[in-house]
């Protein structure tokens, strides 16, 4: 119950701290002038997970593997490249020239000696290794919260 108070105070002192002008009475410190609210342990834990930087940072970090993955898979789809170009000599020479010039290429690898799938694998590997970091440092801030 003495953890549930404390970590009552510490969440309330935040709150006043971020919300500023909004609930302070004038000549009245933040400390001194800071309701307390009551929160449950869950909502308590919610709120320092949804605010935790190391946790949003993980979260970041869980994104860009995923982000990986899907350039890896990328990689095996072909690709589709379009160049034109348009010159037109209006005044430079006695007659005027208009010309053009276009480009498409089409590739496709049918093998690049395993470098797409061990590169998806690699990727999948370290997507599971994020999410378990993330895991890990929302395990500890719970498990600081509780102390």
């Amino acid at each position: 119950m003495k953890k549930i108070a404390s970590l009552t105070v510490f969440i309330s002192l935040i709150i006043t701290i971020t919300c500023g002008s909004d609930i302070r009475k004038p000549g009245c410190l933040d400390a001194a002038c800071a309701e307390e609210i009551a929160l449950t342990f869950s909502e308590a834990v919610g709120i320092g997970l949804r605010d935790n930087r190391d946790i949003l940072l993980k979260a970041q970090d869980v994104e860009k593997a995923k982000l990986k993955i899907a350039e890896a898979q990328g990689a095996g789809l072909p690709s589709l490249n379009y160049t034109g170009s348009w010159f037109y000599t209006a005044g430079l020479y006695a007659k005027d020239v208009g010309q053009t010039n276009s480009q498409v290429t089409l590739k496709q690898y049918l093998y690049k000696g395993g470098k797409v799938i061990n590169n998806i694998r690699y990727n999948n590997y370290k997507l599971e290794v994020e999410q378990s970091l993330l895991d890990k440092t929302k395990l500890e801030s719970i498990f600081d919260f509780s102390q």
